[in-house]
């Protein structure tokens, strides 16, 4: 590379960086590549989950093998608190729900985690609950009418998320330690007054 213009010399660094990791995002500081900690965690979500903050989806590369020679600290599970949303349904807001093991998450680094999953041993449940249609409510209601309530207030259902602790691969994959994530846990209605001019 010594040979090499400058700014070609940067671009090869650049085009290395991005072959060894498809997950890096780097920038440079004068000349200096920078890596993004998003880069360190190298899974990925499975196809079905892409976009989420969580997984129920198992997938093809779970580590199953790192995991079953894990060394676990129980003690971290008292760390992880409770893991269930609101069984309460809004009726104007229907919702559905899906409880059981999550195997990924993305974490508040937006980097995508492995959350520990020993069937029968160390199993993390939680129950997800999120909003059937989400946005603006149009039509009647239990409690609005369209006819009567449109005009004066804009209803909307929401989804709401709480942040949960999950335990996860470390990134070396030879420990757990506690990511966050969050995770939608009821719909509710939400309804403002509109500014009348």
């Amino acid at each position: 590379m010594a040979n090499l213009p400058r700014f070609l010399a940067s671009v090869v660094v650049v085009i290395m960086a991005i072959h060894i990791s498809a997950n890096t995002v780097s920038t440079s500081v004068d000349g200096e590549l920078l890596v993004d900690s998003r880069s360190m965690f190298k899974y990925q979500m499975p196809d079905a989950c892409i976009g989420q903050s969580y997984c129920f989806e198992k997938g093809d590369n779970y580590p199953d093998d790192v995991i079953q020679k894990l060394d676990l600290n129980f003690e971290s599970q008292n760390r992880i608190g409770t893991r269930k949303g609101s069984e309460i349904d809004e009726p104007d807001c229907p919702s559905k729900s899906n409880d059981g093991p999550i195997y990924y998450i993305m974490d508040e680094n937006d980097a995508v985690r492995v959350v520990v999953q020993i069937p029968d041993k160390f199993t993390q449940r939680y129950n997800v609950r999120w909003c059937v249609n989400e946005g603006k409510v149009t039509n009647d209601t239990r409690h609005f009418m369209a006819s009567r309530t449109f005009d004066k207030f804009d209803v909307e259902c929401v989804s709401v998320k709480s942040k949960f602790n999950f335990v996860v691969l470390n990134q070396e994959e030879n420990k757990i330690e506690v990511a966050t994530a969050n995770i939608p846990v009821c719909c509710k209605c939400r309804y403002d007054l509109k500014s009348r001019n």
